[in-house]
């Protein structure tokens, strides 16, 4: 059997993007793809009983898959909890770039969405998309190719601004190593007696929307454990302060992220051998409702992407 390279490979997805039953979005090739993944998996639970002699059997179970794919930039397409139709090409089975080669297809519920800036080493900022069965994982042949032009954007230059209640603005914050944000979708399976192929022969898994968390962990240079030290102004806030955070994309546009807590600060790294420099993690996690903003009364926050696209609230829907 031969071998085959990835170089070929490529994803190509169409969805109902967010808000929950907002507007559907074509199949297309998604570009700058560095790499993807597929798990399949079937349970397979067990029997034991009188006849069976201190051994175990199997039935055949559910088939659920998963996967992902990463990719160079800092605005996702779709959102944790998006429905996609995935297909994944491989590789041109006759060895000949552009032609037809196998592929894997699906629908799928996007589990999880990482977007990673990092001034320390300035590498290209990346995208990890994840997503979960919502049926079946086929296998085909098909032809795709990612014919894009790259631009990835640089890191270099880009900010992080943050608002504090009883601020008059938005305030940079300094001496950032790195931000990791990943938003996560706790989706609810759904496995029934229609679950059912009756090509494969498989029951398989489905999944609808579920709830939104996140998780936006900051490497900062700085020492401050236990209070967080926010520079420029000189404010010490304790552990716990709900803040709005703006996350620029190019020197005009953002991600504004309406709320954050300040969930705490771990790994402060004191390198004696090294001499780096002291460096700590400041963890934020998602704050939907605050009154912090308001004089005590509360809010309902968002999510808006860099287009000004609403992100979160969702529409309640599919």
């Amino acid at each position: 059997m031969p071998e085959y390279s990835g170089a070929n490979g490529s994803v190509t997805t169409a969805g109902v993007s967010t808000p929950g039953s907002g507007p559907q979005v074509t199949q297309a090739v998604s570009g700058d793809v560095r790499n993807w993944r597929v798990t399949e998996t079937r349970s397979a639970p067990t029997y034991r009983a009188s006849n069976t002699r201190l051994g175990t059997g199997r039935v055949a179970g559910v088939q659920d898959w998963n996967g992902s794919f990463e990719q160079w930039g800092l605005t996702p397409r779709f959102w944790p909890g998006d429905w996609i139709s995935f297909i994944g090409y491989t590789a041109p089975t006759s060895s000949v770039p552009g032609s037809v080669g196998k592929i894997y297809s699906g629908d799928s519920r996007v589990s999880e969405v990482s977007i990673r800036w990092n001034w320390r080493d300035n590498e290209v900022p990346q995208i990890t998309t994840s997503f979960e069965a919502n049926g079946g994982l086929f296998e085909g042949t098909g032809l795709f190719q990612d014919t894009s032009i790259p631009n990835p954007p640089a890191v270099c230059g880009l900010k992080l601004k943050y608002f504090l209640p009883g601020f008059n603005d938005y305030q940079e914050w300094l001496n950032i190593s790195s931000v990791t944000w990943t938003v996560r979708a706790e989706n609810p399976v759904v496995v029934n007696s229609s679950s059912y192929d009756s090509f494969s022969k498989f029951c398989y898994t489905e999944r609808l929307r579920g709830p939104i968390d996140f998780d936006l962990d900051i490497l900062e240079d700085h020492n401050h454990m236990g209070l967080l030290f926010l520079p420029v102004t000189g404010v010490i806030r304790p552990i716990g302060a709900d803040v709005k955070i703006k996350i620029y994309v190019n020197a005009t546009e953002f991600w504004a992220i309406n709320f954050a807590r300040i969930d705490g600060v771990s790994d402060l790294l004191v390198d004696p051998e090294t001499a780096n420099v002291i460096e700590q993690t400041v963890n934020l996690k998602m704050q939907g409702f605050t009154g912090a903003f308001n004089s005590g009364v509360a809010q309902e926050g968002n999510i808006t992407d860099p287009k000004f696209l609403l992100r979160w609230p969702f529409t309640l829907g599919v």
